[in-house]
């Protein structure tokens, strides 16, 4: 850890680039962040920065009072970044529209009602933009989902559930119901999470209409616990709090219209047991038990079908097992997700001010930044989005909102991930090996060589690079057809040159044999 951060520091003072595009309000100096991945039983491994800062500002930046309280942020599909504030007074609740380059173009307060009143927020608490320009709000006050156009015009306002019109909940259900995040699909579907509801994720079709819930979380028990709720009173039932199924705290739609959702508590003894049989075994498969899965990507059926194949479960930090040496207390405690290009996702670690980038399978890219606000850092993060070469955090301890630009490093990682998505086989093979050239020990970069000369058939180079990455999984995999290549190539000649003479020995022994019996005839 100490190696780590070690270089991490160097890396950040010699780490100079052209590419950064400052923000409106402060000039942020564009810097390299320490970041690392995880290897095999949980190996620390540097690696380059994935990002430089592009900039840092506040409210009063923009011209604006403080930001009291950053609920959500969101990147929209024509660069614009969208984020919902709130706070005491009422000019405190607004929602900032921004550029690419945190440049502000609005600061709504309120949107015009179908009446042609003007309606303020009373408390923005999550925001999604779809390809259309339309504006979709959680009011956690109002407890309504404000679905407005560009001009943030009234188009539909969606209240709470209501008991009367849904055999599924009660009156006490719309009480606690607090709407905070929500991700629209592309049929118009609206998926809620709302604060104090543990039921899962609520559902709104297009209209409007409450139609259930999806992907309610599951409760293990042992079985002293179920003997005790079955002989315990309802008041002692009514008291086991963690006996409820898990809460969500936050969602994402990913480019594949599945959502991807991360919990509002992990059961930290489920994630650390997951850790530490990560770690212990030493297999490069990053399963997590059901309790210790921290985010999930989820169908239609409310299944989760996220893929955890990486070297450890997809929980942010692995290194939490001594926290004297990570200088951290506890696990990760994961905010909020955004969904990039070619399957990856980032997670956002409010324990630790980190980010955490993984693909499609689960093998954690990299993880960067910090609370050293000095230099373009975090110091307590809410939320997390992305577009493109950006990515932009909310930050509630600085009130401050940050951009972040992907070094070339990130940018050649994301050029092989494309080229292997696309099947151009050849492409990522260049890519990755121009991975490798800055960073020749990243071991992604030699699973995707592996997995390419798996392919081709070329089974010993797949080896190589198997060995080279510590992948246990597909070195077994490209070990087996090696196996059979080779014998193929020797086995079976070699079985046919001995079936060829133990014909010809059989042949002699059947000549000598027919000999002897002639020759015991004639005597």
């Amino acid at each position: 850890m100490k190696i780590r951060r070690l270089a991490g520091v160097l890396a950040a003072v010699v780490a100079v680039s052209s590419c950064a595009v400052p923000a409106a309000g402060e000039t942020v100096e564009e810097r390299a962040f320490p970041s690392y991945t995880y290897g095999l039983w949980g190996a620390v491994a540097d690696c380059p920065a994935p990002y430089t800062s592009a900039g840092r500002v506040s409210g009063v930046d923009l011209g604006l009072s403080d930001f009291r309280q950053l609920n959500d942020l969101f990147a929209a599909p024509d660069g614009r970044v969208y984020l919902a504030v709130s706070g005491s007074e009422p000019g405190d609740n607004r929602v900032v529209v921004m550029d690419q380059t945190l440049g502000l173009l609005q600061a709504a307060e309120g949107y015009t009602a179908a009446s042609g009143e003007f309606v303020r927020f009373e408390e923005p608490m999550g925001l999604f933009v779809d390809t259309d320009g339309d504006i979709y709000i959680c009011d956690g006050k109002t407890k309504e989902v404000l679905h407005l156009d560009a001009q943030f015009q009234e188009k539909r306002i969606i209240p709470a559930p209501d008991a009367e019109n849904s055999s599924i909940i009660n009156a006490e259900f719309t009480e606690r119901y607090r709407p905070s995040k929500l991700a629209v699909d592309p049929t118009g579907r609206i998926h809620v999470v709302a604060i104090n509801i543990n039921e899962g994720i609520v559902e709104f079709e297009p209209d409007g209409t409450f139609t259930g819930f999806l992907a309610a979380g599951k409760v293990k028990y042992s079985t002293i616990e179920l003997l005790w709720r079955r002989f315990s009173t309802e008041e002692q039932r009514a008291r086991m709090q963690d006996f409820v199924p898990v809460e969500y705290n936050n969602i994402e739609l990913d480019g594949d219209g599945y959502l991807f959702a991360t919990l509002a508590a992990m059961d930290e003894n489920a994630v650390l047991g997951d850790i530490q049989a990560s770690i212990s075994s030493g297999v490069d498969a990053g399963g997590s038990s059901d309790q210790g899965m921290v985010v999930r990507r989820i169908n239609y059926r409310g299944s989760d079908i996220l893929d955890r194949n990486g070297y450890g479960p997809v929980v942010g930090d692995l290194a939490v097992l001594n926290s004297s040496q990570s200088g951290y207390t506890g696990i990760s405690h994961i905010m909020d997700v955004s969904c990039g290009e070619n399957g990856t996702f980032t997670l956002l670690d409010n324990n630790r001010s980190h980010l955490f980038t993984y693909s499609q399978d689960g093998y954690l890219l990299y993880a960067f930044s910090g609370p050293d606000v000095t230099v373009g850092g975090l110091r307590m993060p809410v939320a997390v989005a992305q577009r493109g070469d950006y990515l932009y955090v909310a930050d509630t301890g600085t009130r401050s909102v940050c951009a972040y630009r992907r070094t070339a490093f990130a940018q050649a990682v994301q050029q092989a991930l494309e080229a292997e998505h696309g099947g151009d086989l050849a492409e990522a093979k260049v890519a990755w090996e121009a991975v490798l050239e800055q960073s020749a020990g990243y071991a992604l970069a030699y699973v995707g060589l592996g997995k390419i000369a798996y392919q081709n058939g070329e089974y010993e180079a797949a080896l190589h690079y198997f060995e080279e990455s510590h992948n246990s999984s597909w070195y077994s995999k490209a070990f087996k057809q090696y196996r059979a290549e080779q014998l193929r190539q020797y086995f079976v000649p070699a079985v046919a040159g001995l079936a060829v003479i133990a014909a010809v020995m059989g042949t002699l022994l059947i000549r000598r044999a027919v000999r002897r019996r002639k020759n015991r005839n004639k005597n």
